[in-house]
């Protein structure tokens, strides 16, 4: 199973069509998938209509009491990711979401985007995935790889338990 994390702040009104594009492109082909939606403090509805998709099933939420940041709203949704693999996607859609499955059949393949000893990125991996995995537009445009992919197995590389800046939704996957 794909863990699908999406970190969102102050994003309610796109949240139903995030999360139907996503689930659409990985059923068409075929990978089961976790979608995990974090709050990051939104000011908005954006909670409310998070509690209200993971009612459907196979949608989560994570909601922090306050804005701390993309990066710790990315960190959550990994350490609570219950997936083989995890990949993070803004919550707007700005990156194609067909992508995934690309990166997705990459890891399936045995490809994992970083070295062992440090557990990071290397630059050299780094350009490699951009290079293989971005249309040429999005090569243009300023992307690192952490908006792209998070390495495979992640969450078991960084396990975590949890912090009390967060709750989760009352329905599981």
């Amino acid at each position: 199973m794909l863990s699908v994390v999406i970190p969102v702040y102050n994003e309610g009104a796109v949240l139903e069509k995030t999360a139907s594009v996503i689930r659409g492109v990985l059923s068409d082909a075929a990978i089961g998938c976790e979608l995990i939606f974090v709050d990051d403090g939104s000011k908005d509805a954006t909670w409310e209509k998070i509690t209200a998709l993971s009612a459907s099933g196979g949608i989560r939420g994570l909601h922090f009491s306050r804005n701390f940041g993309k990066e710790a709203a990315i960190l959550a949704g990994l350490a609570a990711a219950k997936g083989d693999c995890c990949v993070v996607i803004d919550g707007d859609l700005q990156h194609p979401p067909e992508k995934i499955v690309e990166m997705y059949r990459l890891w399936e393949q045995g490809f994992v985007p970083h070295d062992e000893s440090t557990m990071g990125v290397t630059p050299e991996t780094q350009e490699q995935m951009i290079k293989m995995m971005l249309t040429e537009e999005d090569q243009l445009e300023d992307v690192t790889i952490k908006q792209w992919f998070s390495p495979a197995f992640f969450q078991s590389q960084f396990g975590t338990t949890g912090a009390p800046c967060w709750h989760s939704s009352p329905t599981t996957a």
